[in-house]
């Protein structure tokens, strides 16, 4: 009985005990998750307006740049439109600068050009008629062709049109369309700049810098329309959003975060205002799902407090043993039955066993595992560092030597000591694209020579690599890109290296950049597979000292004389001596566009017509666009030889046509030439030449023959008057008539009827 009441005593100074250890754990581990999930969700604010700021910055600063380029575009002398009209020169002069523009800013896509009134739109491609270009070349989803017409006629503000499918040359993509008058000054707009920009270009920048995988971000217009979203997700309602985020008008980039509930969940929303032209950017963050990681943190923090509970009750049940000597003396009966040592005991039977030691090896081994996974994912983060530090050094974002040395630390990029280069990677087969492994094994292969970083970016064909070479091995860059060249001839992808200069500041990056791209460029002429250094290109003489006359005037002569071998070697030997002369890639587009403009002159000056040819032309219009020299060269062969297969129809069709009609009509005297050319619908002399070249005599000579010859079957079977037989044969002046025949047959009419009735 007393020993009953021990026990009940000892199980009540337990739970008393145990009532002061829970208490005080609950209370402090409330309050700990309470504030750490309060300071998690500030974090996430803060960490969302950070970016969303980021994110502003960067669109407004490219938005501008688009501002810019039209000023540029509105201060260029060769863009004014009377130079543009001038002639067909103005137009590929125009087509030349705004490449030129294009070319310096990757964020674009494509670059338009429109003098108001003008039947034209010039890109940095070709020149379009404007009505072919909306009903052909560029279609716009929820837009007609009156609609487009109308905004790049009437703009007289900035004109932005939200990001849609949008079709432009065939190739279908997400596009915002952006319209700019010029000049951008009100009033005295005599043009329109069009910008295409492809929204994986604007993804692509703003994925680089908000990584919340599971969160969305919208850009709005200053009429709350969305402009583009980051995912396909809902995107809320302009006016619910400024509702719940009130921001000041006026006040610009105000910044407004806060949390709230969206689509039945916590979400983090931060909102920025009156950004460039009014732009808004709304950022979403779900924080079920961030707070995922919190969730887990939290069952291993009540893991670890059970284990801090259950070293409590030992420590307690000590305590008592060492106060109570009852219930030690009973503690040591419980000890001798269950000992936590995990020993045989007397009678051989085993004893019950808790090891805390394994537990909390458990616990070590978790959080081992856990250091090993957060390992792993800072080396991808340092991939997704590097790429966005690469892109900033190469577009000429990062200008401070210190901020350049921080960053390229943290993106464990060597250049400390080196020199550095930029090459330009083009395969030339799409399937061949390059891949992340390739790249990687390439870099790998490298390694021993020097450092190499490409930049791959999403939807681009070409890859940037930044070379880091040491100081003492300047002589080995063509050693290296011979050894690049060697590697991807060894996997059988054949590609194309456009090579950048040396420099020893790293902040030269951009301009090597560039001259590897120009170096690139250069690929029309040497063809693909080649290596092209923009030092090569340095050395070659840029004057225009040439001029194939000779072989010009040959082409347009074997195209009408139906010459298809004339037709080829005409071509390639204008190819040819482009290669041989070395010349400037300016220089032998030019030689290049006076081929096309031989050809187009050809079906012009032959009143070819254009529903016949239309095909064709459409085809010689996209020439300018082509790869190579010898892509061109082939095209240009293949258009020749239809045309002139078509000339020569049309001479046979046109030589048929004026005999039928001679037949017809050279018995009248009102019968006259330039009435048979015009009836026809070709010119006097053209037809004379067609003639002349078919029969080897003037219309008129056969006109003559013919007659004479009627004249004198009439005089053998007939016994009509010589003066009505003159007159059927279509002529009304007698006596020259007779004069004629005498000069042919050496005597008169009536000496040949009655020569003729002798010797009938």
């Amino acid at each position: 009985m007393k020993l009953g009441n021990k026990v009940t005593f000892l199980q009540k100074l337990l739970i008393t005990y145990l009532i002061v250890l829970i208490i005080p754990i609950l209370i402090m581990g409330r309050q700990t998750l309470s504030d750490y999930q309060k300071a998690f969700e500030e974090e996430i604010l803060q960490i969302n307006a950070d970016m969303l700021e980021e994110i502003s910055e960067v669109i407004n600063l490219k938005m501008r740049e688009m501002e810019t380029i039209t000023v540029n575009l509105d201060a260029n002398p060769v863009l004014r439109p009377y130079e543009v009209k001038l002639s067909p020169y103005g137009a590929i002069r125009a087509i030349q600068a705004l490449a030129q523009y294009r070319s310096t800013n990757s964020f674009i896509y494509e670059l338009g050009y429109y003098i108001r009134g003008g039947d034209y739109i010039y890109t940095s491609i070709a020149a379009y008629d404007k009505q072919s270009f909306f009903k052909y070349f560029l279609k716009r989803e929820g837009y007609d062709d009156s609609e487009l017409n109308r905004l790049i006629e009437e703009c007289d503000m900035p004109v932005i049109l939200p990001s849609g499918e949008t079709e432009f040359l065939n190739k279908k993509m997400r596009m915002l369309i952006c319209l700019y008058p010029m000049p951008m000054v009100q009033g005295g707009h005599y043009a329109t700049a069009i910008f295409l920009i492809d929204e994986a270009q604007i993804v692509n920048l703003v994925k680089s810098i908000f990584h919340r995988m599971n969160g969305n971000m919208v850009i709005y217009d200053i009429e709350g329309q969305p402009l583009l979203a980051l995912t396909d997700t809902q995107v809320p309602d302009f006016s619910w959003v400024a509702a719940l985020m009130p921001v000041q008008n006026g006040r610009e980039n105000e910044t407004v975060s806060t949390i709230l509930d969206f689509n039945g969940e916590r979400t983090a929303a931060t909102l920025i205002g009156a950004g460039y032209r009014g732009f808004s950017y709304l950022s979403l963050t779900s924080l079920n799902k961030i707070m995922e990681p919190a969730q887990k943190l939290r069952q291993r923090f009540f893991l670890i407090m059970f284990a801090v509970f259950t070293g409590g009750c030992l420590i307690i049940l000590a305590s008592m043993n060492i106060t109570y000597k009852p219930i030690q003396n009973l503690f040591l009966k419980a000890k001798a039955s269950f000992d936590p040592v995990a020993e045989d005991g007397a009678s051989g039977g085993r004893r019950v066993v808790y090891n805390e030691i394994a537990y909390i090896d458990e616990i070590l081994e978790r959080v081992n595992h856990d250091n090993k996974m957060m390992k792993y994912a800072l080396q991808d983060k340092q991939k997704d560092t590097r790429i966005v530090f690469l892109m900033d050094l190469l577009n000429g974002m990062i200008v401070d030597a210190g901020i350049f040395k921080q960053r390229s630390k943290l993106a464990d990029v060597a250049t400390e000591g080196r020199l550095i280069s930029v090459i330009i990677l083009l395969p030339e087969e799409p399937s061949s694209a390059f891949d992340k492994e390739l790249l990687d094994e390439l870099e790998n292969y490298m390694s021993t020579l020097c450092g190499f970083y490409p930049l791959i970016t999403v939807g681009e064909h070409t890859v940037p690599v930044l070379l880091t070479i040491p100081e003492d091995a300047a002589h080995s860059m063509e050693k290296i890109i011979g050894k690049i060249y060697g590697f991807f001839e060894q996997k059988k992808i054949i590609v194309t290296i456009g090579a950048g200069m040396l420099y020893s500041d790293p902040l030269q990056a951009q301009v090597s950049f560039h001259q590897a791209m120009d170096a690139l460029s250069h690929r029309f002429i040497a063809g693909k597979g080649s290596v092209i250094t923009f030092e090569s290109l340095t050395q070659k003489d840029n004057q225009f000292f040439w001029y194939p006359k000779e072989e010009i005037d040959s082409l347009i002569r074997c195209i009408t004389a139906g010459d298809a071998e004339g037709i080829c070697n005409s071509i390639n030997s204008v190819v040819r001596e482009i290669k041989k002369r070395n010349m400037s890639i300016f220089a032998a587009r030019c030689l290049c566009y006076d081929l096309i403009n031989t050809a187009v002159k050809v079906v012009v000056s032959y009143n070819v017509s254009l529903e016949v040819m239309e095909q064709q032309l459409k085809n010689i219009i996209c020439l300018p666009q082509t790869e190579t020299i010898q892509q061109l060269s082939e095209y240009l062969i293949d258009f020749c030889t239809n045309l002139s297969d078509h000339l020569t129809n049309m001479k046979n069709n046109y030589v048929e046509k004026i005999l039928a009609y001679i037949d017809q009509h050279y018995r009248s005297c009102n019968f006259s030439v330039y009435n048979m050319a015009e009836e026809l619908g070709i010119s006097y002399s053209y037809m004379n030449r067609l003639f002349h070249a078919y029969s080897n005599q003037t219309i008129l000579e056969y006109i003559t023959e013919k007659r004479m010859d009627l004249i004198k079957e009439l005089l053998r079977t007939t016994e009509l008057p010589i003066k009505e037989i003159i007159l059927s044969a279509g002529y009304n002046d007698i006596p020259n008539c007779s004069r004629k025949f005498k000069q042919r047959e050496g005597i008169s009419l009536r000496q040949y009827r009655q020569r003729m009735r002798e010797t009938g």
